[in-house]
């Protein structure tokens, strides 16, 4: 009797423990959110040359090749600001034999500022790809100015030309490769006042530059050592 007492108290325990367990299952594990990459508060500062804007080689100035000076300072994970200093060298040098002073060794310089937003970037991060404002895919609105310095030979003055703006829409992509250089490739067009057209002035018997305003291919590609 005690022993079927103590058989029935054992089903029991058994039969108030099973329920319990087999309610208890395995807590899913949540996923882990997709965090935006740090953003650094350092600036990136770039110097670089390629193919780009005031890229040219004609038989008097010869082969004129743009250098680039950039910083760019992120604002958030996505976003950045930038300016960029372009002076375009003269590499080989030619003198106007019947004048004794050479042309200016910088034929164009370009001025620009812009805003860049890096898309994609937690499609980056699953993947495994570098992210942050200095590295992906981009949207780019960008202000520029071209001044071109010129010497007139017959007063032997030099001075500075001013010859268009423009407003630019780009799409890019920029890389780090290694820790010490990036690539940089970007195309758009933009629209600058650059069309010129003489239209003669019948007050004063005299005819004038007139600027309108026409679409501006843009592409660039350029390699620069960074810090």
């Amino acid at each position: 009797m005690k022993l079927y007492l103590s058989g029935a108290a054992l089903l029991a325990v058994l039969t108030r423990a099973l329920p319990s367990q087999a309610q208890t299952a395995p807590a899913e594990v949540a996923a882990a959110p997709i965090m935006d990459p740090p953003t650094s508060h350092r600036a990136l500062v770039k110097l670089g040359l390629g193919l780009d804007r005031g890229l040219a080689y004609n038989g008097y100035s010869g082969l004129i090749v743009p250098v680039t000076l950039g910083v760019e300072r992120p604002l958030t994970s996505a976003f950045s600001f930038y300016g960029n200093f372009t002076a375009a060298f003269r590499l080989v040098r030619t003198i106007r034999y019947c004048y004794p002073q050479p042309a200016p060794l910088i034929r164009r310089s370009i001025i620009a500022v812009g805003g860049r937003y890096y898309y994609n970037q937690a499609s980056r991060i699953r993947h495994g790809h570098g992210t942050g404002s200095f590295s992906g895919n981009y949207l780019t609105l960008q202000a520029s100015t071209d001044v071109n310095p010129i010497f007139r030979y017959a007063s032997l003055e030099r001075y500075i030309y001013y010859d268009f703006s423009a407003l630019s829409a780009l799409w890019g992509m920029q890389r780090p490769l290694g820790s010490l250089f990036v690539y940089d490739l970007n195309a758009g067009v933009g629209l600058a006042n650059n069309g010129r057209f003489l239209t003669y002035d019948t007050r004063t018997s005299s005819y004038y530059l007139d600027r309108r305003l026409a679409l501006l291919p843009e592409l660039s590609l350029r390699l620069s050592v960074i810090r």
